[in-house]
């Protein structure tokens, strides 16, 4: 597998831009919250990297877990701004204010990957 690769944002604008760009369709309730907690981050320096989903959509479900919590808990343990699915690419999209906790949510994400898509 390829190391991940990794977008840089110097700016919330910028950050918030991406999202909106690679996550189209969020709901505006958590647009709110997600901006909230990027301006409240000690940091203004953002990454975003993505990864290859599986092609069955059972498996998708079972990834992100009923309402997304399981997205919603990776988010959480790693400290990440936001985890989405993108339908049309295909790719768990993960952006968060820190390489190495982008790293632990990939590992955990391929982890499930594994179990599910076999």
């Amino acid at each position: 597998m390829a190391p991940p690769i990794y977008a840089t944002f110097h700016s919330f604008v910028q950050l918030v831009n991406d999202i909106i760009t690679n996550a189209p369709g969020v709901d505006s309730q958590l647009m709110d919250d997600l901006r909230l907690r990027i301006q409240n981050s000690p940091t203004q320096l953002a990454y975003r990297t993505s990864i290859q989903a599986p092609q069955s959509v059972d498996a998708i479900r079972r990834i992100i877990g009923r309402n997304g919590c399981y997205f919603k808990m990776t988010t959480e343990n790693f400290g990440l701004f936001f985890v989405w699915h993108s339908r049309s690419t295909n790719h768990f999209h993960l952006w968060g204010p820190n390489i190495d906790n982008l790293n632990g949510a990939i590992e955990v994400l391929n982890h499930r990957i594994n179990n599910y898509a076999s």
